[in-house]
This record gives structure tokens, sequence and C-alpha cells, in this order.
């Protein structure tokens, strides 16, 4: 990556994460407790893609924000490279929540290029870039637009570019792609392969979506059901890399896979409604 003097101008390797018995505890009004984490053991390799799926409410996206610094567990730590996670590492971690955080006063380019600005990169490679993602996601003749001009699935291509522009070493996502039409999500899907199959970040992605999970991902992380959710399996995908989004759902393999998926989230979605 060339940058100013002013910027960083070493890439920084992809991290080794490891989550060590998180739990954690929400209050309710009336002073209830809901555990909705009973104690998570995780270790995601360095330069891995690691998809998490489970039933809604079981502390996929609590992961994530407890790994983005944006939240704390209530016990157990977060560890990134063997340092604790104690607060927000914009550095290393680029965080694509499930709303986007698109200031309304600004331009698509604008935000787009906000990370960058604040990093001190030249102005001719922020303009060079951002127009350069902007066609990624189809979107360039919407840069003077405001994110109040654009639809919902508009927006979150606006928040993609946002964050992948950045190139962290770690890049968490959560459900990136569901509000995306089917040309764009395939487009994004297969964008998103080409840096995963680089093994040059760590990518924690969450989705409800199976054979989105089993087509991208190195190893795909079953949750269990809440409370007190844990880790109810770990599925490794051994197909080769680079895959293709289409070729891979005729491979045996991959049928196999998401049926073992399947079997494993039907129990858990059954206790999630109390069968």
């Amino acid at each position: 990556m060339r940058a100013s003097t002013a910027a960083t101008s070493t890439k920084l390797q992809p991290p080794r994460v490891v989550f060590k018995n998180i739990t954690k505890n929400f209050r309710s009004k009336n002073g209830d407790i809901y555990t909705a984490l009973g104690g998570v053991d995780l270790e995601v390799p360095a330069g891995k893609f690691v998809a998490i799926v489970g039933p809604s409410g079981c502390g996929k996206s609590t992961l994530l924000r407890i790994l983005s610094g944006l939240d704390r567990p209530s016990s157990g730590e977060v560890m990134i490279n063997d340092q604790r996670v104690a607060g927000v590492m914009p550095q290393i971690v680029g965080f694509l929540q499930q709303q986007d955080t698109l200031l309304p006063w600004k331009t698509v380019f604008e935000n787009v290029a906000l990370g960058l600005r604040f990093r001190k990169f030249p102005a001719e490679e922020i303009k060079s870039r951002v127009e350069d993602w902007l066609r990624k996601v189809n979107l360039y003749r919407f840069r003077n637009h405001y994110p109040a001009q654009l639809s919902g699935g508009m927006r979150r291509r606006v928040a993609i570019a946002q964050t992948l522009i950045l190139d962290p070493p770690l890049l968490l996502m959560d459900e990136p792609f569901s509000s995306l039409d089917a040309q764009t999500r395939y487009m994004m899907e297969m964008d998103l392969l080409s840096l995963a199959g680089s093994g040059e970040r760590t990518i924690i992605f969450v989705t409800h979506d199976l054979e989105e999970a089993a087509s991208m991902a190195d190893t795909v992380v079953v949750l269990a059901a809440g409370p007190h959710s844990r880790v109810k399996a770990i599925v490794d995908v051994d197909i080769e890399r680079p895959r293709d989004l289409l070729a891979i759902r005729s491979d045996p393999r991959f049928g196999q896979i998401t049926r073992f998926l399947w079997d494993q989230l039907y129990e858990e979605v059954n206790k999630s409604y109390g069968k």
C-alpha cells in the first residue's frame, strides 16, 4: 500500500484471534439477567476465513462486537495476536455492522474516503482508491449523492466500500450482503473470495445463509441456541481455493457440508423455538 509519510507504510500481517471462555449477560428493565453467551471458546488462525452461523438471538453479532472492542464480555477475554482486546483498534480491525454508520451530511464519495483522510493518505491516492471502490460496488455515478438519497441496498454497498477500502488485516462482517440484490451480492461475494484466498487477512463472517458460509469460508462455526450459547460444532470446508461460487454448488463435498451444517443447526433452531 502506498501512503504518505503520515500514513502507515508497513502492511500489517493477518492476526490470530482467540476467544477464551466468553460470557455476556444482559439486564432487562425489571432486573432479570439473560446470559446470551455462556462460555465461548474459539481460535481463529491467522489468515483464515471463518463463518459463524446459529439461530437468531444466539449471540453471533455480540461476539463480533466484543472482538471489535465496541462491547465488553461479562467474563473471559479476547486476544488478537496475544494482545487482550480492551477497546477499538481501527488500524487492525475493520467492522462492517448490520446497520451502516454513514454520515448523513457527507456524500457517498466523502463517506468512503473518511478512513483514508483520517489516516492522512495523499489526496490523489484517496481519489483514485475511492473511485475504484465505487466502481466495484457500482455506485460511481452516485458519488455526489447523500445517504438519504440512496436505497437501503445502495447504502449497504457504500458501507462495504467504506470498510474494505482500508484493507484491514482483521475483517469482521455481520451479514454484509443480506440486503443486496442477487447480482450485486454475487459480485461482492466474489470480491470477498478473492480477498480471502490471498491469506493476507483474517476474516470472521456472520451469516444466516448456510450455503454462503460453506461456499466462502475455510471453517464454519455453529453456535448453539441461547441462553448460555456456546460453540456446538466446528466444520472445516475442505474445498480448495480459488473457488467459483457457481461451480462449487455442484461439488458433492459442498452438498455434504451444507447438509451436515443444517443437521447441526436444525436441533438448535428447534430449541430456540421451544420445541
